[in-house]
């Protein structure tokens, strides 16, 4: 089982409570409460202070990567929201 608190930050999909996995300064992990269904979802972010908050779309699980550069070697900052109903 996972926190729901890590490092002083937090993160709801629709409103309801995920599990974190881990946080740095430019990566956040978390586990998408269980039965969340397909389709549209919003994510805060919450510090305590804070909220953030994006738009993103939850597709059904499977196996799967996510990379932080180009196939050229470039990085390319900005978002990424990866959501998958687990």
């Amino acid at each position: 089982m996972y926190p729901i608190t890590l490092s002083g930050y937090s993160v709801t999909v629709n409103g309801s409570t995920a599990m974190m996995q881990y946080v740095s300064s430019g990566q956040m992990n978390f586990v998408a409460p269980q039965n969340m269904g397909t389709g549209a979802a919003s994510v805060a972010i919450h510090n305590g202070a804070q909220t953030q908050t994006a738009s993103t779309m939850i597709r059904p699980a499977g196996p799967g990567y996510f990379l932080s550069t180009e196939w050229d070697g470039k990085r390319r900052d900005g978002p990424q929201h990866n959501v998958a109903n687990q």
